[in-house]
């Protein structure tokens, strides 16, 4: 029996294919014929599954978080400036009040050992702007002028803010012996060390001396007033009863003389023209001018206890303008 098998349907071989295979060649036949993908046989089954498609579940839109305003930060409060504290000022301290000073002090000794002392007057806790010096005495034989500068010493009170020195003599040894001169015989008045000073005379009254401020006595009073520097210098002499001019301050030349009743003249010591006289006064006014001014007061040859003591006394610290009150 011939097997005819170009005459067969093509549809009944496929068929007895299929059945001949089995559900799995089937199933790719049929995938095949239908032009489909066929799965790759060596990747592991996949579990059938529903066939309808699930319907698509919408997610929810997610609900937009709102965005946060900024909160603004706040404006910082500006501190108050602290106001400084003022320091406290320190409570000023008491001013102490002056008091009336007086003490004495040796401003030099002669070559007898007699001291020359001074006698201050003057306030404690002030500045002093002025300064008064009396000279009782030089020449050993005018005694008036002790009297003035005790009478000084004990019964008046400067002013504050002024002072008063009084020198009773730079002679002790020619007030001893009541003499013109020095122990030394040297007049003490013709020895300062100025242009018109001169040696000649020894053995006379008017003496200057061997030299120029030779004599202990004038050394001592030098060196005072060059450390002092007064505002005023009252030399008391005798006897020829006058202010001697010296045109350095008039105003107080004139209140010496008004207060004194003595005339205001010039009374030379021999000192040729151009040359400054060998004086106190002349070496002071010469060489410490800037600072004060000396003045020589002549008393009459005799003069009473009461002017030579209080008026003379009131006379010259009115004059100087140093003087407060007695006592």
């Amino acid at each position: 029996m011939k097997h005819v098998v170009g005459r067969v349907p093509v549809r009944s071989l496929v068929l007895v294919t299929v059945l001949s295979l089995g559900g799995t060649a089937l199933a790719t036949s049929a995938a095949s014929a239908l032009g489909r993908d066929v799965p790759d046989p060596s990747e592991p089954a996949v579990e059938a599954t529903s066939t309808t498609s699930p319907t698509p579940t919408v997610s929810p839109t997610p609900t937009a978080s709102p965005t946060p305003s900024p909160t603004a930060s706040p404006t910082p409060t500006a501190s108050p400036t602290p106001k400084p504290t003022a320091t406290p000022k320190p409570t000023p301290k008491p001013k102490p009040t002056p008091k009336l000073i007086t003490r004495s002090a040796v401003l030099g000794t002669t070559v007898q050992g007699r001291r020359i002392m001074g006698y201050y007057r003057g306030w404690s806790h002030t500045t002093q702007k002025r300064t008064l010096v009396v000279l009782g005495q030089m020449h050993g034989d005018e005694k008036a002028g002790l009297q003035t500068a005790d009478w000084v010493r004990r019964n008046v009170k400067p002013t504050k803010g002024s002072e008063i020195w009084v020198i009773p003599t730079m002679n002790p040894d020619g007030n001893a012996r009541g003499t013109r001169t020095n122990a030394r015989g040297v007049d003490l008045n013709r020895n300062w060390g100025t242009s018109g000073y001169r040696s000649s005379g020894k053995g006379t009254r008017t003496w200057g001396g061997p030299r120029a401020a030779s004599e202990r006595e004038t050394k001592a009073v030098a060196a005072f007033l060059r450390r002092k520097r007064p505002d005023y210098i009252a030399s008391v002499h005798q006897p020829f009863g006058v202010v001697v001019r010296t045109d350095k301050d008039r105003g107080w030349e004139r209140r010496l003389a008004d207060a004194l009743g003595l005339p205001i003249r010039e009374v030379g010591v021999g000192t040729p023209s151009g040359l400054t006289s060998p004086t106190l006064t002349g070496w002071y006014n010469r060489y410490y001018g800037r600072h004060g001014t000396a003045t020589t007061l002549e008393y009459r040859a005799s003069v009473s206890s009461a002017y030579a003591g209080r008026r003379a006394g009131l006379a010259i610290t009115g004059a100087a303008r140093v003087r407060a009150r007695l006592g």
